[in-house]
């Protein structure tokens, strides 16, 4: 081994490869019984409690979410709505 504080060591080939951003990278999939606010389709919106045909497409209007707290801005959706939706642990915000 060279002892010399000069010296050089170029990378290996694979240190320096990085792959390029893919500009429209498809949503990660919702974790088992979980949904995703901000991806999920009209239909598995309606898995959530609380949320119907309306409230869906509005939801699919509205976004994005930042939080589930965010989820006021539905119609008729307040805090007591929004509390059952948090103790329901089904909708969640990415």
């Amino acid at each position: 081994m060279d002892t010399n504080p000069w010296a050089y060591e170029a990378p290996e080939e694979n240190d320096t490869e990085t792959k390029p951003a893919d500009p429209d990278p498809e949503p990660e999939p919702a974790p088992e019984g979980r949904v995703n606010v901000n991806t999920a389709s009209l239909e598995k919106l309606q898995q959530i409690a609380h949320i119907g045909t309306e409230r869906a497409a509005e939801i699919i209007d509205l976004r994005p979410f930042a939080s589930i707290d965010d989820l006021t801005r539905v119609t008729g959706i307040g805090p007591v709505r929004i509390q059952d939706i948090k103790d329901e642990g089904i909708a969640y915000v990415e």
